[in-house]
């Protein structure tokens, strides 16, 4: 998540053109007379204001053994006034001898301002002061070349960004951003385009002074982000913001351009996001679809009362309680505690608002002790919670997890899966542990009955099974199924014998017929049949089980069964009337 709101470096609404009534004059105004007396002032005021400028020393390029004292500087000060006001209707002097020498004022302190020094600001015309940094609270810094030609200049024409018309202007001007393109400029001075390729608008930057205008239409950027976003050059854009851009629909050019939110454009960086609804409920800020960190992850996040185009992120992530960040742009910050999402299965899962689960895990999920209320809780482990992209079969770097690997039923290859999820919790006593952690079961990679998939080895990030399909062992003429004891109920072992399946560990019980195993609810075919000469109704059964095989198999008949190998178990038995269990 950002921290900071990104801002295009124009011009930012520089236009000097409301110099002209005054001292700094545009070409032909005509205007003359005392500039301290149309500010009110006098000229024993100005010199009293140049005062306080003597901490600001005079440029360096000035012999020391001529260097102006206190006083000679305050003379200076009021000379430059002297001159801007006597020299006010002057035509444009961009090759002619300065009528003020900028040398003869203090030099401007800003770090990488060069070519500039500090003008008093009663000698600038009214409503003019902001435009330009303070020096100190008594004058302001100004470029040379607008000193030098007392406002009557014609910038140096450039390219800008993207190429577009611009000119050249002073980076001591607190609207020039050093970022801009240098072109043909000379240092210390950038290219100002002379429209913002953003709205269209003119910035001012090509009507300063005697400038007749620009020469060629506006530039405007792309589109991008369903027009949420505007196409900048990265060049233009800090560096430490970059990676939290995308490109979206943006021309792929030498431009390199990353799709800029429209918000994060053309402010100071210290607006605040609105106030929205998130996950549960939780407090969050509405921000753009567009930021890398937010698209992955937006078709998880509520709208709410967002624009279009955003989406609500939560102040703090409502499974871990950490703070995101997106709460904290400018001077922005949260204002209610941390929200998490309620604890369910034990503590070993937590609810999550069903609409934030995707569609093909929703199934798989149930609500447990979740609340229920209008967020419709279902309790995911707490495995899946921390990687919300658990099952949607992303990489393991986009957010998910592989389960561990485990030996499951007679040795097949499983996964240790949660018991909070409905169909490993129902089938608890089937499965083995197999070595996972606590609150974890082994699911094997294939049903052994079957051979389908379970899907427990492809949730998450998980690449599939590693091995082929394993089956238990067929029986009974391929009628029934070898199973291991372990999975018959103590009830109905002694109903069933080994026949051919394999004698090992497994200590396999040969289930037949194999519906019985495959479907626990199996009913098999109704039957007649005679014992000795006494009519009776039953089931069909394969003959391999011990109470249809053997001596008392051999008076038990087919009946009316129509499978070959089957018999016709009685219900009850015919001498004494007592349940046989056969039909149970």
């Amino acid at each position: 998540m950002f921290s900071r709101r990104f801002w295009l470096p124009l011009v930012g609404g520089l236009s000097l053109g409301i110099l002209a009534p005054m001292g700094i004059a545009a070409c032909g105004s005509g205007s003359s007379g005392d500039s301290s007396a149309a500010n009110g002032t006098d000229s024993s005021s100005s010199g009293s204001q140049a005062d306080t400028t003597t901490n600001n020393q005079p440029d360096s390029t000035v012999p020391e053994a001529t260097a102006p004292s206190s006083d000679s500087t305050t003379s200076a000060d009021a000379a430059a006034t002297d001159s801007m006001e006597a020299s006010s209707d002057a035509g444009c002097l961009n090759d002619a001898p300065p009528l003020i020498d900028p040398k003869l004022l203090p030099a401007c302190d800003g770090g990488n301002c060069i070519n500039a020094h500090c003008v008093p600001t009663t000698s600038l015309p009214d409503g003019s002061a902001s435009l330009f940094a303070a020096c100190n609270a008594t004058s302001k810094c100004l470029p040379d070349n607008f000193i030098s030609t007392n406002g009557k200049f014609i910038l140096a024409t450039c390219q800008s960004l993207n190429g577009a018309e611009g000119r050249c202007l002073s980076t001591c001007l607190p609207n020039i951003q050093p970022t801009l393109p240098k072109s043909v400029c000379a240092p210390g001075e950038v290219c100002a385009p002379c429209f913002d390729p953003v709205s269209g608008m003119t910035t001012g930057a090509c009507t300063l002074s005697c400038d007749p205008g620009p020469t060629k239409p506006p530039f405007t950027f792309p589109k991008c982000c369903s027009d949420g976003g505007t196409c900048l050059p990265s060049a233009s854009l800090p560096d430490a913001q970059t990676s939290a851009l995308t490109m979206d629909i943006c021309p792929s050019d030498p431009n390199n351009y990353l799709c800029t939110p429209n918000e994060f454009i053309g402010g100071d960086g210290g607006s605040v996001p609105p106030s929205c609804d998130s996950l549960g409920g939780g407090e969050g800020r509405c921000l753009s679809a567009c930021l890398a960190s937010i698209a992955p992850k937006a078709s998880k996040l509520p709208q709410s009362s967002c624009d279009v185009g955003h989406v609500c992120v939560p102040c703090y992530d409502p499974v871990t309680g950490a703070d995101t960040n997106a709460c904290r742009s400018g001077t922005d910050k949260p204002q209610k505690p941390p929200f998490t999402f309620p604890s369910c299965c034990s503590d070993a899962g937590m609810c999550l608002p069903a609409i934030d689960v995707p569609d093909a895990q929703a199934s798989t999920l149930g609500g447990n002790t979740c609340p229920s209320d209008m967020n419709n809780y279902l309790c995911a482990p707490n495995e899946y919670a921390a990687h919300p992209d658990a099952g949607d079969g992303g990489d393991a770097g986009d957010g998910g997890f592989i389960p561990p690997t485990c030996a499951s039923i007679a040795g097949a290859e499983g996964r240790c899966l949660s018991i909070c999820l409905p169909s490993i919790g129902s089938q608890a006593s089937a499965l083995p542990d197999a070595g996972c952690t606590p609150g974890n079961l082994c699911a094997p990679c294939y049903d052994p009955i079957t051979g389908t998939d379970t899907n427990a080895c492809h949730v998450s990030s998980d690449p599939g099974p590693q091995k082929p399909p394993f089956t238990f062992p067929s029986c009974c003429t391929n009628r029934g199924v070898c199973v291991p004891t372990s999975l018959v109920p103590s009830s109905q072992q002694s109903q069933l014998g080994m026949d051919t399946c394999p004698n090992d560990t497994n200590k396999y019980l040969c289930v037949a017929p194999r519906a019985f195993a495959v479907d626990a609810g199996y009913k098999p075919p109704s039957c007649t049949g005679l014992f000795l000469v006494i009519p009776y109704t039953g089931v069909c059964l394969p003959d391999c089980l011990p109470a249809l095989s053997g001596t008392q198999g051999q008076l038990i008949s087919q009946g009316d069964c129509s499978q070959s190998g089957d018999k016709c178990a009685p219900c009850n038995n015919p001498l004494t009337g007592q349940s046989t269990g056969a039909c149970n």
